[in-house]
């Protein structure tokens, strides 16, 4: 990160988007050396709030959340000059459901019990799933 660091600023790179581990060890120092940035995005693990902060930040951050198989993301934005982090992914996005199903894929689960998550409604892509039915492809949760 030495070196990334200086790199960014050098060539005048304005938007960048990383993995939230990357983000946590480009911020841990010198976050006000990187004076070209405007917009940071990260994704893809939940964000230590111990780990980073965007006290002396020229930009604003937004933690990104959205599973590929879907055409939308769920975003919260964070100001720059924010001490502590502790972001959410946003709000439901209408025409989108997420279920958690049970192991068999047979039927929905009840608050507390483990399963796969199904994504469906207009967000899925297309070829992704079919009328009617849920993509499954989603992690446990």
């Amino acid at each position: 990160m030495d070196r990334f660091r200086p790199w960014l600023t050098q060539t005048g790179v304005t938007s960048a988007m990383f993995a939230t581990p990357v983000l946590e060890l480009l911020l841990r120092k010198d976050v006000e050396k990187l004076t070209t940035l405007r917009w940071l995005g990260f994704g893809g693990a939940r964000v230590n709030p111990h780990r980073i902060t965007l006290r002396d930040a020229t930009f604003d951050a937004y933690n990104i959340y959205g599973a590929t198989e879907m055409f939308f993301a769920a975003y919260a934005r964070i100001p720059k000059g924010t001490v502590s982090i502790s972001p959410t992914v946003g709000k439901p996005i209408s025409n989108c459901k997420i279920y958690i199903v049970d192991e068999d894929g047979d039927r929905v689960v009840t608050n507390g019990i483990s399963g796969e998550i199904y994504s469906a409604g207009k967000g899925v892509m297309w070829g992704m799933s079919r009328p009617g039915r849920a993509y499954q492809g989603g992690p446990l949760a």
